[in-house]
């Protein structure tokens, strides 16, 4: 994804040009009750392998190189998705 808009280099003012900045998504993380159950029935379910375990997260990582962080986090704390009616 690129993103256009102003950017402000070290001074007072703006740049008096546009310039282009890139955006690459490269991990999100998921809110689960138990996060080595959720990623390793998440990596079964899709094929998928861990790929790195750091402080409370345990990463599954996707074709494109994005990682999904399993992190537990209290039951009370999850609020299930709805569908818009």
């Amino acid at each position: 994804m690129s993103v256009t808009g102003w950017v402000r280099h070290g001074g007072v003012g703006t740049c008096p040009r546009r310039h282009s900045l890139s955006v690459e998504l490269n991990h999100t993380i998921v809110h689960a009750r138990d996060n080595r159950e959720s990623a390793e029935f998440f990596a079964d379910l899709l094929h998928l392998e861990i790929t790195a375990e750091w402080g409370p997260f345990i990463a599954v990582g996707l074709a494109n190189g994005v990682t999904l962080d399993f992190a537990t986090v209290p039951a009370d704390s999850i609020t299930p998705s709805t569908t818009p009616s």
